[in-house]
């Protein structure tokens, strides 16, 4: 049956499912169909299209599509006569089966009206106009899956109530008062294409169909239309279930292949009337299309009904009439369900003679003075460009938080770093700086909304609340703040928030770097000057890095005011904070050669924070320390290398391979020995060979009496004897004296400390404790011209070749100490001038003792054993005897002791 004349009524007043409160929104309730045909001059510019289509709109209708001939209709078969914009939708067939059992397919009429919301995401977003020439499409026939652009409704009420909703039109049951449609075409334009095949030159919004912000690819709101077909499917089967008896006319079953499409064809002038007409927008509130005063002066019902397509109609084999059944769905469209290729038709279906609709197709981009799309300023100089919805919108950089936020600040940030894109904005109550390459492709507009003044200048906007205004640099803008020049030709470039990861971002692309307990800016960017980098930092107090390329990585450039920590070599001045640095450009920078004197061999300044470069073999600290002093100690240990540290201290051996260079101003210590040298720094060495040595081991050697073996360190828990040690002091020391004297007492090596002291050991001194011999320098207390160590310093001597000189006669046991007061022999004493060994020797035996010993030239003594007194060198006891001066008679305190019988 058809449809009582109450639906259309009552269904003007059924709410669209998407009309939001404060939306304007106009309804057009009144409309006839202008024709069913195979015609779709967007798809199909002149030629037929590949099924059958409901046409509403201007009479104008062709197989393509042009504006100006379009908007010249003499007729539209919408109530509105100033629109002659041509709507369609595919026709709908209902399935059923012919009393000889064929399968028949009857295209069904349709209640046919659309909305037009002027949705906007902000107060100040402009919605204009549709451009000249603009063709878009909603939906895809070749779907077969869910789509958000439509919605489906199967009305089961006269009233609308219970109204059922599904996102297909496969209804288990009838749909009685008629199975509603609704397709949402994008209101985002992209501003200069007026059609694009796949669609890209139209979007919708970030919220659904119709609202949020457009993106700022398509940064132009255009109204949005909202086409409902309300189709009268119970004029076939009444009150038989939907459910596999329905199908597009492109012969898709499953109802997700339903699609829509719309060519512009109003007059522009009426429209824009109308969206300027207080009667039709600022209403917060949809009304139907006659409301708005402006647009009911175009009303002409009698018009549309009467309207037909000016061509006339492209005849189908079996008719282009509602309501009649035919056995094929026209053209090549056998049915398709929600699987599969299309299916294709064999023999193929004959083409329809579309001559007489052939005509010029219409421009497909915009005309100059209609285009709205964003082009790239390219004058030098900043330019704001958008304001945008989040942090995200500007992509391919980095951002930071700034609570004195301005403009200009983050401009200038931005431009250092090398980024073309800036942005300023709020994210909570964080002002943030973003620096970036582009746009994102997710970002979207927030027109006219980037109203905050900048928390550090409220003469410039800085945005919003997760709002963004964003800027643009074209290439050759420069910064033009000439105070951050300084002296020495290097230029600040501002506070550089270091990467999370410090092998990325500036630290990462450096090529140098060092550290220092002196540092300061100065220090840093001269080091980095010698060694040719374009740019220095310095971070952390202590740290300097130096680097050619300008490679930021996820860091950022941020107000100098988050660089806060002092240098530690010059507190006045600021060396970056810990994970952000102070960054100079040095590329202006003259290099000024270093005045520090070095001798031959030298290999650089080196740091050193304790372990002395590896050449930990041997080392001594002088107050006397110089170069060449380090150098040829080191030359005569043998060693091929020597370091100086700190102004006076020796290090010798051989060096790590992993040292780190440092800048010559980092070994400025002055040497112990003379102020006019450098020997080193206070955490850094100065490492040279021994080229310019004039010393060697042979040279000191050849200069010593033989046996010589070196100068060692001898003092306290350093001794250069280790084991069994024999000590004596005596006032007539030299070397020959204590080698015979350690030889004498069965000691393979003797050593003399401090001018008068003995030492003799058994085993070769402590390697590591030998030093050059410049330490060995006191003059021996029994010979002026030769030296015995010196106080902590022992001159060491190997008795492997040295043969004794003591003579003794028959008998002698050995020089000993002797008493007064507590005599070596009790047994028997007398003094004679003529006092010989032998003399004591025969006196004593002839009385009886084993013992006898000759003391102070003239006395004698006699006992069986020794009550007292300790053997000493024999070169102790070295007086005259008064009997012989050929041989020794003890000493003053000594005593020789021989056996009485031989």
């Amino acid at each position: 049956m058809l449809v009582n004349n109450l639906f259309y009524f009552v269904a003007a007043l059924v709410t669209s499912a998407f009309t939001m409160a404060q939306d304007d929104g106009w309804h057009l309730d009144y409309v006839y169909t202008l024709v069913n045909e195979q015609l779709d001059p967007i798809a199909f510019p002149n030629g037929q299209s590949a099924h059958m289509h409901k046409i509403i709109g201007g009479s104008r209708m062709a197989a393509y599509y042009n504006f100006d001939y379009y908007k010249s209709a003499k007729c539209s078969s919408l109530r509105v006569q100033a629109d002659k914009s041509n709507y369609w939708m595919p026709n709908l067939y209902v399935i059923s089966k012919s009393t000889n059992g064929n399968t028949m397919y009857t295209p069904v009429s349709a209640k046919i009206r659309f909305y037009y919301f002027l949705s906007r995401s902000t107060k100040n977003e402009a919605v204009i106009p549709f451009p000249k020439g603009l063709r878009m499409v909603a939906g895809n026939p070749d779907n077969k899956a869910v789509t958000n652009v439509a919605s489906f409704t199967c009305h089961v009420n006269a009233d609308f109530s219970d109204s059922i909703t599904a996102d297909n039109f496969n209804f288990d049951r009838d749909c009685p008062y008629g199975m509603r449609t609704e397709l949402f075409f994008p209101p985002c334009w992209d501003g200069k294409n007026l059609y694009k095949s796949d669609g890209s030159h139209m979007a919708y919004p970030s919220q659904n169909v119709r609202s949020g912000r457009c993106p700022w690819t398509h940064p132009v709101r255009l109204p949005h239309i909202q086409l409902e077909y309300t189709w009268h499917v119970s004029n076939v089967g009444p009150g038989l279930p939907l459910k596999g008896r329905l199908a597009w006319a492109n012969g898709d079953t499953t109802g997700y292949g339903v699609h829509g499409d719309f060519v512009n064809g109003w007059d522009l002038d009426v429209l824009r009337r109308a969206m300027n007409d207080p009667s039709c927008v600022g209403i917060k509130k949809t009304i139907p299309m006659q409301e708005c005063r402006t647009l009911n002066n175009y009303f002409d019902d009698a018009a549309a009904a009467a309207c037909t397509a000016e061509l006339g109609t492209l005849v189908e084999p079996y008719g282009n009439v509602d309501n009649v059944a035919v056995p094929v769905l026209p053209g090549c469209n056998p049915l398709w369900g929600p699987s599969g290729s299309k299916p294709t038709c064999n023999p193929p279906v004959p083409s329809l003679d579309i001559s007489r609709f052939k005509g010029n197709d219409g421009r497909y981009i915009a005309e100059d003075d209609e285009r709205r799309d964003f082009v790239l300023p390219t004058t030098p100089g900043w330019k704001n460009i958008a304001c945008l919805h989040d942090i995200t919108s500007v992509s391919g950089g980095v951002s930071y938080i700034d609570h004195s936020l301005t403009v200009s600040s983050c401009q200038s940030h931005c431009l250092i770093a090398g980024y073309q894109y800036a942005a300023t904005g709020q994210q909570g109550t964080l002002w943030h700086c973003v620096c970036g390459t582009a746009i994102s492709d997710t970002a979207t507009v927030e027109t006219g909304m980037c109203l905050t003044a900048c928390p550090g200048d409220s003469s410039q906007l800085c945005g919003g609340s997760y709002i963004y205004n964003v800027f643009y640099a074209p290439p050759g803008t420069t910064n033009s703040d000439s105070t951050n020049v300084r002296a020495d030709g290097s230029k600040y470039v501002g506070c550089y928030r270091n990467p999370s990861n410090p092998s990325t971002g500036l630290l990462g692309a450096s090529t140098y770097r060092f550290q220092s307990n002196s540092m300061s800016t100065e220090i840093c960017i001269s080091a980095c000057a010698q060694k040719g980098t374009n740019w220095a930092l310095t971070t952390s107090q202590r740290w300097c890095y130096c680097g050619n390329d300008w490679n930021y990585g996820s860091g950022a450039i941020v107000p100098t005011s988050q660089c806060t920590v002092s240098c530690n070599g010059k507190p006045s001045e600021v060396c970056g904070d810990y994970y952000k640095s102070s960054v100079y450009d040095i590329t202006s920078v003259k290099v000024s050669p270093s005045t520090a004197v070095h001798l031959a061999g030298y290999q650089g300044c080196y740091e050193d924070t304790g372990s002395r470069l590896g050449m930990t073999k041997n080392s001594w600290m002088s107050t006397t320390m110089t170069q060449s002093q380090c150098i040829n100690g080191c030359s005569e240990l043998g060693y091929s290398y020597a370091g100086i540290f700190r102004g006076n201290q020796c290090y010798c051996g051989k060096p790590n391979s992993n040292l780190v260079s440092l800048p010559a101003s980092q070994c400025q210590n002055q040497c112990a020995g003379s102020s006019s040298i450098t020997c080193g720094g206070s955490a850094a060495m100065d490492l040279y060979t021994v080229a310019a040595a004039t010393v060697t081991s042979e040279t000191v050697a050849s200069k010593k009496p033989s046996g010589y073996i070196g100068c060692f360190k001898d003092q306290g828990s350093s001794a250069a004897f280790i084991g069994n040690v024999y000590t004596y002091r005596s006032n007539s020391m030299n070397p020959e004296t204590c080698k015979q004297a350690c030889l004498e007492f069965g000691y393979t090596y003797a050593g003399l400390w401090n001018a008068n002291e003995c030492r003799c050991g058994k085993n070769y001194p402590a390697s590591q404790q030998m030093v050059s011999s410049l330490y060995c320098t006191a003059p021996c207390s029994g010979s002026s011209s030769q030296t015995c160590g010196a106080g902590g310093y022992l001159e060491g001597y190997s008795l492997a070749h040295t043969i004794s000189t003591v003579s003794k006669p028959d008998g002698w046991l050995g020089c000993y100490t002797d008493n007064p007061k507590s005599r070596t022999l009790r047994g028997y004493f007398y003094s004679a001038s003529g006092m010989t060994s032998k003399v004591c020797r025969a006196t004593c035996g002839n009385n009886g003792f084993t013992l006898a010993a000759v003391e102070y030239r003239t006395q004698c003594f006699c006992g069986n054993s020794l009550s007292s007194g300790t053997r000493a060198p024999a070169s102790s006891c070295s007086m005259a005897c008064s009997g012989n001066r050929r041989e020794t008679c003890g000493a003053a305190g000594y005593l020789d002791l021989f056996k009485t019988t031989v």
